[in-house]
């Protein structure tokens, strides 16, 4: 078996914990992030490291989203990419009632007027990059049953105030 075909099975078998989904003119910070998360312990896939010569890059990209547990949408100075917005339509569909986390990263320099995804965003753009992006990391690896855990009114005993 050939290298790109190990690479490619071996993706395909694993669970991806967080597909990073970025433009692509603002691939320098997205880069820095998903490194920065990494140490921090959290399984990304990001196409520029995680795709081999030869593979076609627009079905690995919609097997990777389909594995994710979580979608880390990067938006930075240049907002969102053509293929981004498509990445955010699939995530979207699998949203969070589905078991699909989606969680929008404001880059250092991200523009202030951005219509975000009705989501919290993890906010890179103050001074606090290392709490942000401790609390991130937290996130994403918490209990990838999370949607089964959001809170429910408690129903109270019969009888009891």
């Amino acid at each position: 078996m050939k290298i790109a075909d190990q690479t490619s099975a071996a993706l395909t078998e694993s669970k991806t914990e967080t597909f990073v989904s970025y433009n692509r003119n603002d691939s320098g910070s997205v880069s820095e992030v998903a490194r920065e998360l990494r140490q921090r312990g959290v399984d990304v896939w990001m196409d520029e490291s995680n795709l081999v010569p030869g593979e076609r890059w627009q079905n690995e990209i919609a097997s990777a989203l389909e594995r994710a547990v979580s979608v880390a949408v990067c938006i930075g100075r240049h907002g969102l990419g053509g293929w981004q917005k498509l990445e955010l339509e699939l995530a979207l569909a699998k949203h969070p009632e589905h078991g699909k986390r989606i969680v929008p990263i404001l880059l250092p320099d991200a523009l202030r007027t951005l219509t975000l995804p009705p989501y919290m965003a993890c906010d890179l753009r103050g001074l606090d990059r290392a709490a942000q992006l401790d609390n991130l990391a937290a996130v994403l690896l918490a209990d990838i049953e999370w949607p089964a855990r959001v809170a429910q009114p408690k129903r109270r005993a019969a009888g009891k105030a």
